[in-house]
């Protein structure tokens, strides 16, 4: 058992089955003692880079578990069993959420991934077909977005130009070029036909 988790998987249902029958009986929480959670949240003792380091390995030796196990975990907190379900972040709380992780606090901060990282997160994604569904949602969910500002374009625009754009001296391959020319031929046939 790590972290609160039953090896058997059965159990484990269970177990999260009456933490989430717990969860949705408990009286909501007032805005009082959200403020008094969150003080108290900062001032806990930060955890230290050895235990990091010891939780991390840790974390690594744990066996993953098997697609049955991942199965019956997701299909627990699917829909209404989802503690958040139905529920939605205040812009204050996002606001938090953002600038806890933002700039020096995010964990990449002035990391890089390696070519060999970088290398298998591409892989990861190579042969990955969106659905048309999906296609539809992620146009319809672009046009709510606000519109960038003239200033952040400007912003955007500095930081690409000259030695700072990453194919500055570089040109592209003649299969890159094909590659890239084929998805903008389908479209322009969508658009004449």
């Amino acid at each position: 058992m790590t972290h609160g988790i039953c090896a058997d998987p059965i159990k484990e249902l269970e177990r999260r089955r009456k933490l989430i029958d717990a969860w949705k009986r408990r009286a909501p929480v007032s805005e009082e003692t959200r403020l008094k959670m969150r003080e108290a949240a900062k001032l806990r003792t930060p955890i230290s880079e050895e235990t990091r380091r010891k939780l991390s390995r840790a974390q690594k030796l744990r066996a993953p578990p098997s697609e049955e196990t991942r199965r019956k975990l997701s299909e627990v907190n699917k829909g209404e069993n989802n503690p958040n379900f139905g529920k939605h972040p205040s812009k204050e709380t996002r606001r938090e959420m953002s600038d806890a992780k933002s700039g020096e606090k995010h964990p990449l901060f002035g990391k890089h991934h390696s070519v060999e990282t970088r290398r298998k997160m591409s892989n990861s994604h190579k042969g990955k077909n969106i659905s048309e569904e999906t296609r539809r949602k992620m146009s319809e969910a672009a046009k709510l977005r606000a519109p960038i500002s003239e200033e952040t374009r400007r912003k955007q625009s500095e930081a690409k130009k000259g030695k700072k754009n990453p194919l500055f001296e570089k040109q592209h391959t003649e299969e890159t070029r094909k590659k890239m020319s084929k998805p903008k031929k389908k479209v322009k046939k969508l658009i004449t036909t």
